[in-house]
Order: structure tokens, then sequence, then C-alpha cells
């Protein structure tokens, strides 16, 4: 099994546009990318995310927060390499990925709805159970000074 560790700060977005101008001109076309990947290469790997991963990124930063569509596309590209010998790809693989990325988002936002809804509705009945515990413990209980 291979993990991969994919945080990206300035420095590697950076080495990435460099990289992805230096392979550029041995890049392979999409169909021997999907190829490859399922016969595990990594290099054809690393030039699919070198070719897509910033542009994805982009796409998906418009349904979600730039933090989570990262998380979004490197979560995409770990479930690829994972799956690569069932990978099956009827059309291209830019397509593919966008439509991914796309399903992913919407999946994501219907997750957050859910969450709020959730925390909304349990809010609301500790809110209810804690406002009529205060009503019991306010109720008039007179102390009688003591002089």
């Amino acid at each position: 099994m291979v993990t991969l560790i994919l945080t990206l700060n300035i420095q590697d977005k950076i080495y990435l546009c460099l990289q992805k101008r230096k392979d550029e001109e041995g890049a392979m076309d999409d169909s021997t990318l999907i190829e490859q990947i399922q016969l595990g290469s990594k290099d054809a790997f690393k030039q699919m995310f070198i070719k897509f991963y910033s542009p994805l990124c982009e796409y998906a930063s418009q349904y979600v927060s730039d933090e989570d569509a990262e998380e979004l596309i490197q979560e995409l590209m770990l479930f690829i390499w994972e799956n690569r010998n069932s990978l099956f790809v009827e059309i291209s693989l830019k397509s593919y990925l966008f439509m991914a990325v796309k399903h992913r988002c919407l999946n994501a936002i219907k997750r957050q709805l859910y969450h709020e809804r959730v925390h909304s509705l349990i809010y609301d009945k500790i809110k209810d159970q804690f406002e009529l515990s205060l009503i019991h413990i306010s109720e008039p209980t007179r102390l009688r000074r003591i002089s």
C-alpha cells in the first residue's frame, strides 16, 4: 500500500508550476496516463497530479473554501491511486476528474448542511432544557435574614 502525504505550501506550489513546465515536454496523453497509472506507474501519477492539481483546486474553490478544495482534491488523488486497478474512465481523464471534483464538492456541501441542521436541533433541544432548568432554579425562594 502506498500512502501519499500531500501538504502544499507556497514553495511546493512554485515547485509544481516549475515541474509542470519541465514535464510538459515529455508529457503523456491522457489515455496513456490512465493506462500507466493502472499499471502502477508513479511517474504517470505524478504527471497527472502536476497537470491537474491546480486547475482542479481552482474549480473546487468555486463550491467550497480554498482549504476544503485542496483537501478534496488530495482525497480524490489518493482515491485514484488506491483504486488504480479498478479505475474505469470512459470519457477523457480531464472530464472524469472535473466531474469527480464536482460530485465530491456537492457531497461535501450536503454533509455540511446536514451537520449544521443536526447541530441546530441539538442546540435548540439543549437550550430548551437549560431554560427550563433555570426557571425551576429561579423560582422565588425566600431567604430570611438572620440578624
